[in-house]
């Protein structure tokens, strides 16, 4: 009977262990509802004015346009562990609502995978170790991602090798779709 009793003990400490590695701890964040103080949902407008300025509204012929969205604020260059980045916001071309931040390297102290991972640590610390790390070898370049998902919104760390000696790094925060409830 103690036996059993001490087995239990131990499946419910290492349940517990497990379960708090998972959960945000002290200055964590426990959602991601968007960029600083730009937020999920907010039209072209509202963005611009959160960014107080630090960001150029782009005429409708200069807009990045895709199927399904387009890029019209850009902002100005902000510097993350030692990483320059140039922000881009993302509207839904059906709401024209801000659906994600994507964050382009525009210069690292150092190199890409360097960059990705101080960038990584950084993340770890405020978004906890509860992320997904995926790495996928196509036909042309090599991607590595790491993801932290919320309720709200997900963080994704991205590289992209070409194997040409280019490489790509940026930060993507997005609004949570259906998408990544697969992942």
């Amino acid at each position: 009977m103690q036996r059993a009793e001490s087995i239990a003990r131990e499946v419910m400490l290492t349940l517990l262990i497990v379960s708090a590695g998972s959960m945000p701890g002290r200055g964590q964040t426990r959602d991601v509802t968007g960029w600083g103080k730009v937020k999920w949902g907010m039209t072209e407008k509202q963005v611009a004015k959160a960014i107080d300025g630090s960001g150029t509204l782009l005429p409708r012929d200069k807009q990045l346009a895709q199927l399904d969205s387009y890029v019209p604020v850009v902002g100005w260059p902000v510097e993350i562990a030692g990483t320059t980045f140039l922000p881009d916001f993302v509207f839904s071309s059906k709401t024209k609502r801000l659906t994600a931040v994507i964050l382009r390297c525009a210069a690292s102290n150092g190199t890409p995978i360097s960059g990705f991972n101080a960038l990584e640590e950084l993340l770890l610390g405020r978004y906890g170790s509860g992320k997904l790390t995926k790495s996928e070898r196509g036909d042309v370049a090599v991607k590595k991602e790491s993801v932290w998902i919320f309720k709200s919104g997900s963080v994704h760390l991205v590289l992209i090798d070409w194997g040409t000696g280019i490489q790509q790094l940026y930060i993507r925060y997005e609004m949570r779709n259906r998408e990544e409830e697969k992942l």
